[in-house]
């Protein structure tokens, strides 16, 4: 006598093996192409890559905005300073200039004006 299945038995066969249903919810060859491979991820940077970068550490000795506050009152004390002297030197020379101004009024009669 032949073994012969029954309603019982499909069904519990059913329930452990997959069936052309189940296997249609899995994933299929096209369907992988879409995913990264292998050569894909070597364009991503690698640990190495990563140590060229700054790190938090390098940071550090970059000026931060408080130094370049700091920075730009200094500058401008010594741009003020700078300004100072110019002024002094023109000064000077508007006094020599004057000077010889009123040496030449002179020699030529011709009386100062203020």
């Amino acid at each position: 006598m032949k073994p012969t299945l029954n309603s019982a038995d499909i069904k519990l066969l059913k329930g452990i093996f997959a069936t052309k249903d189940d296997l249609k919810s899995f994933a299929t060859k096209d369907d992988l192409k879409s995913f990264a491979t292998k050569d894909d991820l070597k364009s991503f940077a690698t640990k190495d890559d990563l140590k060229s970068f700054a790190t938090k550490d390098d940071l550090k000795s970059f000026a931060t905005k408080d130094d370049l506050k700091s920075g730009l009152g200094l500058l401008w004390q010594k741009v003020e300073s700078r300004f100072e002297e110019l002024e002094e030197i023109l000064a000077k020379s508007f006094l020599g200039i004057e000077r010889r101004l009123g040496v030449v009024e002179n020699e030529l009669g011709i009386p100062p004006t203020n």
